[in-house]
């Protein structure tokens, strides 16, 4: 009777947890499907469309740069949003990785394409670590004004080197970007940030957001956070800068100013 009653509980846990198992293998297949969805059927079906002619040169270009808009906005959200501060210079990091990548594919060394995105990106990012050394050492809207005066002085920088222009802008930027490299970027972007924040190290920042005190009495290390949140925020600023660069063939000083981080 004892054997009887055993083998009917048994039976009923080992099923469920076979439910289990094959709900969270669906759960990922689930998961892994949409993902290819969003990152493969705009690149692939963006082109067909415009090569049949449905999509014309303005609305491709409308399209490129909503790709482009939606690397900002998501690289700013992880610092203003996520982890709680409050950056004005997205412009600026983005003016630097146009102007890197503009001169390495177009002017100095005639990188390709891929490798002077990166270097865009990286310069950023280097840039924006430097800066937030020590902006993040206080509280405050301490960052907010820092990264404003980055901004500007990315911009009169730009405006008083005449090897990229000056004032006049940088023209004859090779074309190389197109739907399909700026949607693969769009992916990237949204992949490592969601990544990010649902991993241990987004809870920590988010933590920083919450309350900062808190976070440092818990044992996280705040400032190591604030700065993950910024470098990898500047960084695709960077790109997206790269991006736009080689869309719209020519740069200048203006199109990276405060007003361009407030769109």
């Amino acid at each position: 009777m004892k054997m009887q009653e055993g083998a009917a509980t048994v039976g009923p846990a080992i099923r469920t947890r076979n439910n289990t198992r094959n709900s969270k293998g669906n759960k990922g297949i689930r998961f892994l499907a949409n993902w290819a969805a969003f990152a493969l059927l705009p690149a692939a079906l963006v082109p067909v469309l415009r090569n049949t002619g449905l999509i014309n040169d303005y609305y491709y270009q409308v399209l490129m740069m909503i790709g482009i808009n939606s690397i900002l906005s998501v690289s700013l959200g992880l610092v203003n949003g996520f982890s709680g501060q409050f950056s004005l210079g997205h412009a600026g990091f983005m003016g630097i990785g146009a102007y890197v990548a503009a001169v390495l594919t177009s002017k100095a060394a005639t990188l390709p394409f891929l490798p002077a995105t990166l270097m865009g990106g990286i310069a950023s990012a280097v840039v924006g670590y430097a800066v937030g050394i020590p902006a993040f050492r206080v509280r405050g809207d301490y960052l907010a004004v820092i990264t404003l005066a980055l901004n500007m002085i990315v911009v009169n920088v730009a405006q008083n080197i005449n090897y990229i222009g000056g004032p006049r802008g940088f023209p004859g930027i090779i074309p190389y970007s197109n739907f399909t490299w700026i949607w693969l970027w769009v992916v990237l972007c949204v992949l490592v940030i969601r990544n990010l924040i649902v991993s241990g190290h987004g809870r920590a920042i988010m933590s920083v957001r919450e309350n900062e005190v808190a976070a440092q009495l818990g044992g996280i290390d705040v400032q190591r956070y604030k700065l993950l949140a910024f470098f990898v925020a500047c960084f695709f600023a960077g790109v997206a800068g790269s991006l736009s660069a080689h869309m719209l063939q020519f740069i200048a000083p203006q199109n990276y100013n405060i007003f361009r981080t407030f769109d």
